[in-house]
């Protein structure tokens, strides 16, 4: 059974040095290539990192430059260009609109984001927008939350989860039974519903042996905490 760092993987890379390469034809992508061989014995938030870094280190020029080679490898015909590859590429297109310091780069960066994010989930790049400029990041992401594409409505919500007050995120479930907690609902009871689902029990990460047993559950746990309604709903 793969491990979650493994999602994050030498086919991820691999996939992810094709559609640059397809995008970007003629460059040699050496950071990248570098990178795909050392991702063993790192997390998979390291993983991610690595990836991203390299393909700042391969792409050099300015934000412009990196978000016309990522439009074009998501385009249509090119090779698949989705999973979890985006990860390291939506961390990049942030870093790099930061790195701009330009309105229209960091409002392209979140229009960028906004169009990655059904492939796979562009949440994680998303903190480094909100660190950067959260008023104007905030004005932007309230428009998501009308939008009719269910995954950006869904950036909206996951990708604004907050921090504490020290920066520290804090554990509210652990225990045996809890195997891959998943669609996680904070209802207006005060309490974080959470499905178990078991995901990797079942066949497609368990060597095509289905080892989930029933009952599958839904648990719920006390947070303090309400929903934030939006609009009139």
């Amino acid at each position: 059974m793969p491990f979650a760092d493994d999602l994050i993987g030498e086919h991820a890379a691999r996939m992810l040095i094709r559609a640059v390469a397809s995008a970007a034809p003629g460059t040699p992508l050496t950071a990248l290539r570098s990178a795909a061989g050392d991702l063993a014995n790192r997390s998979l938030r390291e993983r991610a990192d690595l990836l991203g870094d390299a393909l700042l280190a391969d792409l050099p020029g300015g934000y412009a430059h990196l978000a016309r080679t990522v439009r074009r490898a998501g385009r249509a015909g090119q090779p698949p260009f989705d999973g979890w590859l985006i990860w390291p590429v939506t961390s990049a297109i942030a870093a790099k609109a930061v790195a701009d310091g330009g309105a229209e780069a960091f409002d392209d960066a979140m229009a960028l984001l906004a169009e990655l994010t059904g492939r796979l989930t562009s949440e994680f790049a998303l903190r480094t927008l909100l660190n950067h400029d959260l008023d104007r990041a905030l004005a932007i992401i309230h428009t998501w939350t009308a939008s009719p594409a269910e995954d950006v409505r869904r950036l909206a919500s996951e990708g604004t989860r907050p921090f504490a007050a020290d920066g520290s995120w804090s554990t509210v479930l652990h225990a045996p039974g809890a195997l891959w907690p998943d669609t996680l609902a904070l209802a207006a009871d005060g309490y974080l519903y959470v499905s178990l689902n078991q995901l990797p029990r079942a066949p497609l990460f368990n060597g095509n042996a289905d080892d989930r047993i029933p009952p599958y559950q839904i648990v719920r746990v006390p947070v303090g905490a309400t929903p934030i309604r939006l609009g009139n709903s």
